[in-house]
């Protein structure tokens, strides 16, 4: 059975190869936020997992892009499945529970990420970074944004992607990712239709860290880089 994650130190040497990744919910209470399962792990000697180090998980299931650091606080090896205790985690753009919300939902079709409240739509954007990259061309002359999808934030990301590029588009997470996609592009006809109403759904729900910025801002983000009509 072919192994899909590896393991490395901060030197760049293979601790270990698993055939399964699986982000797990720690009902132990002692203190450390993340548990992580291996299955049918390859380990010569699990006592390198106790090192003061930085270890790196990554994955040949997307092109290089899971990219995970962290420090390991408790290990507990059974029966070939090695559970990890994690702190000082480093992910990029991945976010927990990605790698389940890609099992189970992976081949669903169409704005899968309504059904997902708040900020739990990073998962979705981090899901889509993972499948398909942020290079991704833009085969369209003319864009329709549905407003009456983009009720916060993070949907306002998750609809630019699928209205672009489709199923699982990314096209960042915030401002400056946006930006810098954009430019990278040929103008394009952009319609964003209930622009009013999901502009206040997003100004209403800016996360912290933005303060001096609003919905309009990526209003201008567009109008600089699109031909873009607001209905």
């Amino acid at each position: 059975m072919n192994n899909l994650y590896y393991l490395y130190d901060d030197l760049g040497n293979a601790i270990f190869t698993s055939h399964d990744f699986i982000e797990c919910y720690d009902f132990s209470d002692i203190g450390y936020s993340y548990l992580f399962l291996f299955t049918e792990v390859s380990i010569q000697n699990k006592n390198h997992l106790y090192d003061d180090k930085t270890f790196t998980l990554r994955s040949d299931l997307f092109n290089g892009r899971l990219d995970i650091s962290f420090s390991v606080k408790k290990v507990i090896l059974y029966d070939n499945n090695l559970y990890l205790y994690i702190d000082n985690l480093s992910s990029g753009i991945y976010k927990i529970g990605t790698i389940s919300f890609l099992k189970s939902r992976k081949n669903d079709i169409g704005r899968i990420w309504l059904d997902m409240k708040g900020d739990k739509k990073k998962i979705y954007l981090s899901a889509s970074y993972l499948i398909n990259g942020d290079n991704i061309p833009v085969k369209k002359n003319n864009i329709i944004i549905e407003g009456k999808y983009i009720n916060d934030y993070y949907s306002f990301y998750c609809e630019l992607g699928y209205s672009f590029i489709g199923q699982f588009g990314y096209m960042g997470d915030n401002f400056y990712e946006l930006e810098d996609y954009l430019s990278q592009l040929d103008p394009i006809n952009v319609i964003w239709k209930d622009s009013e109403l999901s502009l206040k759904n997003i100004d209403n729900t800016m996360p912290n860290g933005y303060i001096d910025r609003s919905a309009y801002d990526l209003v201008s983000i567009l109008k600089e880089y699109c031909n873009l009509t607001l209905k």
